[in-house]
Protein backbone atom coordinates (compact mmCIF):
# COMPACT_ATOMS: atom_id res chain seq x y z
CA UNK A 1 0.00 0.00 0.00
CA UNK A 2 2.82 2.38 0.91
CA UNK A 3 4.72 1.56 -2.56
CA UNK A 4 1.47 2.75 -4.14
CA UNK A 5 1.20 5.28 -2.35
CA UNK A 6 4.92 6.55 -3.05
CA UNK A 7 4.74 6.03 -6.70
CA UNK A 8 1.86 8.16 -7.46
CA UNK A 9 2.16 10.38 -4.45
CA UNK A 10 2.86 13.27 -7.47
CA UNK A 11 -0.80 12.61 -8.80
CA UNK A 12 -2.30 12.06 -4.88
CA UNK A 13 -0.92 16.07 -3.88
CA UNK A 14 -2.66 17.42 -7.17
CA UNK A 15 -5.69 15.78 -6.95
CA UNK A 16 -5.41 17.19 -2.70
CA UNK A 17 -4.39 20.98 -3.74
CA UNK A 18 -7.43 20.45 -6.26
CA UNK A 19 -9.98 19.49 -3.50
CA UNK A 20 -8.36 21.89 -1.24
CA UNK A 21 -8.70 24.57 -3.25
CA UNK A 22 -12.55 24.78 -3.06
CA UNK A 23 -12.68 24.39 0.90
CA UNK A 24 -9.89 27.48 1.19
CA UNK A 25 -12.08 29.68 -1.03
CA UNK A 26 -15.41 28.80 0.74
CA UNK A 27 -13.81 28.90 4.52
CA UNK A 28 -11.19 31.90 3.69
CA UNK A 29 -13.80 34.66 2.91
CA UNK A 30 -13.24 37.91 2.05
CA UNK A 31 -15.51 40.79 1.33
CA UNK A 32 -14.84 42.02 -1.83
CA UNK A 33 -16.91 44.41 -1.92
CA UNK A 34 -16.52 45.92 0.83
CA UNK A 35 -12.48 46.35 -0.50
CA UNK A 36 -14.12 47.96 -3.59
CA UNK A 37 -16.90 50.21 -1.17
CA UNK A 38 -13.97 51.20 0.65
CA UNK A 39 -12.37 53.22 -2.50
CA UNK A 40 -15.07 55.90 -1.71
CA UNK A 41 -14.76 59.27 -3.90
CA UNK A 42 -16.16 61.98 -2.10
CA UNK A 43 -18.93 62.28 0.31
CA UNK A 44 -22.75 63.89 -0.25
CA UNK A 45 -24.98 64.34 3.04
CA UNK A 46 -22.73 63.23 5.55
CA UNK A 47 -22.48 59.57 3.68
CA UNK A 48 -19.61 58.10 1.93
CA UNK A 49 -19.80 57.76 -2.11
CA UNK A 50 -17.73 54.81 -3.80
CA UNK A 51 -15.88 54.98 -7.46
CA UNK A 52 -18.49 52.11 -7.91
CA UNK A 53 -21.82 54.52 -7.26
CA UNK A 54 -19.89 57.11 -9.54
CA UNK A 55 -19.19 54.80 -12.18
CA UNK A 56 -22.86 53.30 -12.06
CA UNK A 57 -24.40 56.80 -12.47
CA UNK A 58 -21.69 57.15 -15.26
CA UNK A 59 -23.24 54.60 -17.01
CA UNK A 60 -27.15 55.68 -16.40
CA UNK A 61 -26.22 59.12 -18.00
CA UNK A 62 -24.93 56.79 -20.91
CA UNK A 63 -28.15 55.00 -21.18
CA UNK A 64 -30.30 58.63 -20.86
CA UNK A 65 -28.23 59.63 -23.95
CA UNK A 66 -29.19 56.22 -25.68
CA UNK A 67 -33.02 56.99 -24.77
CA UNK A 68 -33.08 60.36 -26.10
CA UNK A 69 -33.61 62.22 -22.96
CA UNK A 70 -31.89 65.05 -23.87
CA UNK A 71 -34.14 67.32 -21.99
CA UNK A 72 -34.16 65.66 -18.67
CA UNK A 73 -30.28 65.73 -18.58
CA UNK A 74 -30.12 68.86 -19.54
CA UNK A 75 -32.09 70.35 -16.59
CA UNK A 76 -30.48 67.94 -14.54
CA UNK A 77 -26.83 69.32 -15.44
CA UNK A 78 -28.21 72.86 -15.79
CA UNK A 79 -25.01 75.15 -16.28
CA UNK A 80 -22.36 72.39 -16.34
CA UNK A 81 -19.29 72.69 -18.38
CA UNK A 82 -16.13 70.04 -18.41
CA UNK A 83 -13.91 71.54 -16.39
CA UNK A 84 -10.69 69.73 -16.68
CA UNK A 85 -11.51 67.12 -20.24
CA UNK A 86 -8.99 67.94 -23.05
CA UNK A 87 -11.23 64.98 -25.63
CA UNK A 88 -14.57 64.43 -26.26
CA UNK A 89 -14.15 61.24 -24.49
CA UNK A 90 -12.84 63.10 -21.66
CA UNK A 91 -15.47 65.42 -21.13
CA UNK A 92 -18.37 62.22 -21.38
CA UNK A 93 -16.99 61.11 -18.68
CA UNK A 94 -16.58 64.13 -16.75
CA UNK A 95 -20.41 64.73 -17.47
CA UNK A 96 -21.51 61.17 -16.21
CA UNK A 97 -19.49 61.99 -13.11
CA UNK A 98 -21.73 64.95 -12.63
CA UNK A 99 -24.44 63.55 -13.56
CA UNK A 100 -24.16 60.41 -11.60
CA UNK A 101 -23.72 62.72 -8.60
CA UNK A 102 -26.62 65.12 -9.44
CA UNK A 103 -29.05 62.59 -9.51
CA UNK A 104 -27.71 61.62 -6.01
CA UNK A 105 -28.56 64.74 -4.80
CA UNK A 106 -32.13 64.99 -6.63
CA UNK A 107 -33.12 61.61 -5.21
CA UNK A 108 -32.08 62.36 -1.92
CA UNK A 109 -34.10 66.10 -1.97
CA UNK A 110 -37.01 64.48 -3.88
CA UNK A 111 -37.41 61.73 -0.48
CA UNK A 112 -37.48 64.89 1.73
CA UNK A 113 -39.86 66.46 -0.27
CA UNK A 114 -42.45 63.37 0.29
CA UNK A 115 -41.69 62.95 -4.01
CA UNK A 116 -42.45 59.34 -4.58
CA UNK A 117 -43.25 58.16 -8.21
CA UNK A 118 -46.06 55.37 -7.93
CA UNK A 119 -46.01 52.42 -11.09
CA UNK A 120 -48.22 54.01 -12.98
CA UNK A 121 -46.81 57.25 -13.25
CA UNK A 122 -43.66 55.98 -14.20
CA UNK A 123 -44.97 53.72 -16.60
CA UNK A 124 -46.83 56.81 -18.28
CA UNK A 125 -42.94 58.08 -18.99
CA UNK A 126 -41.71 55.29 -20.35
CA UNK A 127 -43.90 55.50 -23.07
CA UNK A 128 -43.68 58.87 -23.82
CA UNK A 129 -39.78 58.35 -23.66
CA UNK A 130 -38.32 59.29 -27.35
CA UNK A 131 -36.70 56.23 -28.21
CA UNK A 132 -39.42 54.43 -27.50
CA UNK A 133 -42.02 56.03 -30.02
CA UNK A 134 -43.02 55.79 -33.60
CA UNK A 135 -42.69 58.23 -36.48
CA UNK A 136 -46.28 58.62 -35.67
CA UNK A 137 -45.59 59.62 -32.35
CA UNK A 138 -47.19 56.36 -30.29
CA UNK A 139 -45.51 54.11 -27.76
CA UNK A 140 -43.66 51.72 -30.38
CA UNK A 141 -43.15 47.98 -28.39
CA UNK A 142 -40.88 46.45 -31.42
CA UNK A 143 -38.44 49.71 -30.27
CA UNK A 144 -38.54 48.81 -26.79
CA UNK A 145 -38.11 45.16 -27.07
CA UNK A 146 -35.24 45.86 -29.04
CA UNK A 147 -33.41 48.54 -27.35
CA UNK A 148 -34.39 46.26 -23.94
CA UNK A 149 -32.27 43.17 -25.62
CA UNK A 150 -29.58 44.95 -28.02
CA UNK A 151 -28.78 48.18 -26.06
CA UNK A 152 -29.37 47.16 -21.71
CA UNK A 153 -26.90 43.89 -21.72
CA UNK A 154 -23.85 45.95 -22.56
CA UNK A 155 -24.21 48.36 -20.00
CA UNK A 156 -25.29 46.04 -17.44
CA UNK A 157 -28.72 47.32 -17.38
CA UNK A 158 -32.07 45.34 -17.45
CA UNK A 159 -35.83 47.21 -18.11
CA UNK A 160 -35.23 48.28 -14.09
CA UNK A 161 -32.92 51.11 -14.89
CA UNK A 162 -35.29 52.39 -17.60
CA UNK A 163 -38.42 52.51 -15.04
CA UNK A 164 -35.54 53.98 -12.79
CA UNK A 165 -34.70 56.71 -14.91
CA UNK A 166 -38.81 57.68 -15.86
CA UNK A 167 -39.34 57.69 -12.05
CA UNK A 168 -36.16 60.53 -12.03
CA UNK A 169 -37.88 62.07 -14.42
CA UNK A 170 -40.71 62.56 -12.63
CA UNK A 171 -39.15 63.25 -9.45
CA UNK A 172 -37.49 66.36 -11.12
CA UNK A 173 -40.84 67.68 -12.58
CA UNK A 174 -42.28 67.95 -8.81
CA UNK A 175 -39.16 69.35 -7.55
CA UNK A 176 -39.39 72.02 -10.81
CA UNK A 177 -43.03 72.53 -9.62
CA UNK A 178 -42.71 73.26 -5.76
CA UNK A 179 -39.35 75.61 -6.82
CA UNK A 180 -41.48 77.93 -9.24
CA UNK A 181 -44.75 77.69 -7.48
CA UNK A 182 -45.17 81.92 -6.91
CA UNK A 183 -46.21 82.89 -3.77
CA UNK A 184 -48.82 86.16 -4.04
CA UNK A 185 -48.69 89.10 -1.39
CA UNK A 186 -51.45 91.37 -0.81
CA UNK A 187 -51.73 94.69 -1.22
CA UNK A 188 -52.26 95.13 2.80
CA UNK A 189 -49.41 93.05 3.79
CA UNK A 190 -47.20 94.60 1.83
CA UNK A 191 -48.50 98.28 2.59
CA UNK A 192 -47.91 96.70 6.02
CA UNK A 193 -44.60 95.55 5.85
CA UNK A 194 -43.26 98.38 4.77
CA UNK A 195 -44.65 100.57 6.99
CA UNK A 196 -43.14 98.94 9.73
CA UNK A 197 -39.71 99.06 8.42
CA UNK A 198 -39.45 102.36 6.73
CA UNK A 199 -42.42 104.71 8.20
CA UNK A 200 -41.49 107.62 10.74
CA UNK A 201 -43.25 108.50 13.62
CA UNK A 202 -43.75 111.95 15.14
CA UNK A 203 -43.73 112.82 19.30
CA UNK A 204 -44.75 115.37 21.21
CA UNK A 205 -43.88 115.90 24.71
CA UNK A 206 -45.17 118.02 27.35
CA UNK A 207 -43.12 118.56 30.33
CA UNK A 208 -44.27 119.82 33.74
CA UNK A 209 -43.56 119.20 37.72
CA UNK A 210 -46.03 117.08 39.83
CA UNK A 211 -45.58 119.82 42.11
CA UNK A 212 -47.26 122.69 40.33
CA UNK A 213 -50.36 120.82 39.87
CA UNK A 214 -50.38 118.77 42.90
CA UNK A 215 -52.60 120.82 44.87
CA UNK A 216 -54.68 122.01 42.53
CA UNK A 217 -56.11 118.37 41.74
CA UNK A 218 -59.20 117.32 43.72
CA UNK A 219 -59.49 113.23 43.38
CA UNK A 220 -62.77 112.66 45.27
CA UNK A 221 -63.91 109.32 46.67
CA UNK A 222 -66.21 108.49 44.18
CA UNK A 223 -63.61 109.12 41.27
CA UNK A 224 -61.60 106.71 43.27
CA UNK A 225 -64.02 103.62 43.75
CA UNK A 226 -65.23 104.32 39.78
CA UNK A 227 -61.09 103.63 38.93
CA UNK A 228 -61.35 100.65 40.86
CA UNK A 229 -64.22 99.27 39.85
CA UNK A 230 -62.76 99.65 35.92
CA UNK A 231 -59.57 98.51 36.71
CA UNK A 232 -59.97 96.22 39.54
CA UNK A 233 -58.89 92.99 36.54
CA UNK A 234 -55.69 94.80 36.19
CA UNK A 235 -54.96 95.29 40.02
CA UNK A 236 -55.77 91.58 41.73
CA UNK A 237 -52.39 90.05 43.18
CA UNK A 238 -51.72 86.79 42.64
CA UNK A 239 -53.72 84.61 45.22
CA UNK A 240 -51.83 82.84 48.01
CA UNK A 241 -52.05 80.34 50.91
CA UNK A 242 -50.08 78.82 53.37
CA UNK A 243 -50.40 75.39 55.20
CA UNK A 244 -50.48 73.80 58.06
CA UNK A 245 -48.69 70.60 58.58
CA UNK A 246 -47.17 68.12 61.59
CA UNK A 247 -43.92 66.48 60.86
CA UNK A 248 -43.21 63.02 61.51
CA UNK A 249 -39.88 61.75 61.98
CA UNK A 250 -37.10 59.88 63.78
CA UNK A 251 -35.50 61.56 66.92
CA UNK A 252 -31.57 62.00 66.95
CA UNK A 253 -31.07 59.09 68.90
CA UNK A 254 -33.50 57.47 66.69
CA UNK A 255 -31.61 58.14 63.59
CA UNK A 256 -28.23 56.51 65.00
CA UNK A 257 -29.94 53.07 65.76
CA UNK A 258 -29.29 50.42 63.52
CA UNK A 259 -30.62 46.56 62.11
CA UNK A 260 -33.87 45.51 64.07
CA UNK A 261 -33.88 49.02 66.33
CA UNK A 262 -34.67 50.98 63.55
CA UNK A 263 -36.50 49.00 61.94
CA UNK A 264 -38.86 48.74 64.92
CA UNK A 265 -37.86 52.70 65.23
CA UNK A 266 -39.33 53.45 61.91
CA UNK A 267 -42.54 50.78 62.28
CA UNK A 268 -43.48 52.55 65.55
CA UNK A 269 -43.24 55.64 63.31
CA UNK A 270 -45.11 54.38 60.40
CA UNK A 271 -48.23 53.06 63.03
CA UNK A 272 -48.17 56.47 64.34
CA UNK A 273 -48.64 58.24 61.23
CA UNK A 274 -51.47 55.50 60.24
CA UNK A 275 -53.53 56.29 63.82
CA UNK A 276 -53.01 60.15 62.77
CA UNK A 277 -54.28 59.89 58.83
CA UNK A 278 -57.23 57.72 60.20
CA UNK A 279 -58.35 60.78 62.86
CA UNK A 280 -57.97 62.95 60.18
CA UNK A 281 -60.42 60.85 58.10
CA UNK A 282 -63.13 60.86 60.60
CA UNK A 283 -65.90 63.69 60.02
CA UNK A 284 -65.58 66.31 61.55
CA UNK A 285 -62.38 65.86 62.29
CA UNK A 286 -60.39 69.32 63.74
CA UNK A 287 -56.47 69.36 62.44
CA UNK A 288 -55.61 71.27 65.76
CA UNK A 289 -57.07 68.92 67.82
CA UNK A 290 -55.84 65.82 66.33
CA UNK A 291 -52.14 67.05 66.35
CA UNK A 292 -52.58 68.23 70.29
CA UNK A 293 -53.92 64.73 70.94
CA UNK A 294 -51.44 62.94 69.38
CA UNK A 295 -48.56 65.50 70.33
CA UNK A 296 -47.51 66.61 67.33
CA UNK A 297 -46.60 70.16 66.77
CA UNK A 298 -48.18 72.23 64.22
CA UNK A 299 -45.71 74.11 61.69
CA UNK A 300 -47.16 76.54 59.32
CA UNK A 301 -45.36 77.24 55.42
CA UNK A 302 -44.92 80.80 54.12
CA UNK A 303 -47.34 82.31 51.95
CA UNK A 304 -46.97 80.97 48.19
CA UNK A 305 -48.65 80.90 44.68
CA UNK A 306 -49.80 77.91 42.53
CA UNK A 307 -47.32 78.62 40.25
CA UNK A 308 -44.81 78.40 42.95
CA UNK A 309 -45.28 76.14 45.82
CA UNK A 310 -43.43 75.99 48.89
CA UNK A 311 -41.84 73.30 50.39
CA UNK A 312 -44.18 71.40 52.47
CA UNK A 313 -43.94 67.92 54.34
CA UNK A 314 -46.58 65.22 54.79
CA UNK A 315 -47.44 61.97 56.77
CA UNK A 316 -46.95 59.14 54.11
CA UNK A 317 -46.71 55.13 56.06
CA UNK A 318 -43.91 54.41 53.85
CA UNK A 319 -41.31 57.42 54.81
CA UNK A 320 -41.66 59.08 57.73
CA UNK A 321 -41.10 62.75 56.20
CA UNK A 322 -41.45 63.42 52.72
CA UNK A 323 -41.51 66.82 50.90
CA UNK A 324 -43.03 68.16 48.34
Amino acid sequence: MITILRKHSRWLMIVIAILAMPFCLYFVRTDWMSALRSNTAGKLYGHDISAIEIERGGRLFQLARNLGMSEFLTELLGQWHPQHAKTQSEAEHEAGQEFAIDLMILRHEAEALGIRPTTAEIAAVVTKIRAFRSDAGSFDLKKYNDIVQNALGPLGFSEAQIEELAGDQIRLDRVKELVSTGVTVSQAESRTTFEQIYSKFEVSVVRFKTSDVANEVKISDDEIAKYYEGAKEQLKSEEKRKVQFVALSLSEAEKKLTGKERIDALQKLSDKANDVAQALAEKNADFAVVAVKFQLPVKTTGDFSQARTGSISCISPESPRRDL
